[in-house]
């Protein structure tokens, strides 16, 4: 996605305050009185201090396990010097209907390559590379996501990957 991980998390945690804060009703009353956008971002600093610091591969934070291993991996792995040294062509692949990966900074992946690299935003593709037509919130992915679960992956996502395949050579330039 041409975004580290912490760059992505950042992200995508504003985009979930930004729901908390924006509720309608009641639920949205309450949020905003008992500031939940400095209570997440602090249990955010919370979670993610006792993740660097842990050495296992998982945590219990707020009765939730957590994979802290692939985390702390993640934090520290710069994707955009990979993308710099990449060795062979890069297709890169997002729906406009995925927060998590942000189409923004995919559009400049090709220019970090030292090679070839393309990118595809499909319309109405979500994270998990399903067809979505709804609208685009953090608050109810895990929910859309189990849902899309048994759903094959999105048509055009199919179409995309074999045009680019029948398109690129990948002999060494």
């Amino acid at each position: 996605a041409a975004e580290t991980l912490a760059q992505a998390s950042e992200r995508q945690r504003k985009l979930a305050i930004g729901e908390l804060m924006n509720a309608p009703g009641l639920k949205g009353v309450l949020y905003r009185l008992l500031k939940a956008d400095k209570l997440a971002e602090k249990q955010n600093a919370k979670m993610m201090d006792k993740i660097m610091e842990s050495a296992g591969d998982t945590i219990k934070f707020n009765f939730m396990k957590m994979n802290a291993k692939w985390l702390r991996e993640h934090y520290v792995h710069d994707v955009i010097e990979e993308l710099r040294n990449a060795a062979c062509p890069v297709l890169a692949i997002t729906g406009d209907k995925d927060f998590q990966a942000d189409a923004e900074r995919i559009k400049k992946m090709p220019e970090l390559l030292p090679g070839k690299g393309e990118y595809r935003i499909i319309k109405d593709m979500d994270h998990s590379l399903k067809a979505y037509t709804g609208a685009l919130t953090v608050m109810n992915a895990i929910k859309q996501y189990k849902q899309s679960q048994q759903e094959p992956v999105h048509p055009e996502l199919k179409k995309a990957i074999l045009d680019w395949l029948s398109r690129t050579d990948f002999r060494r330039q």
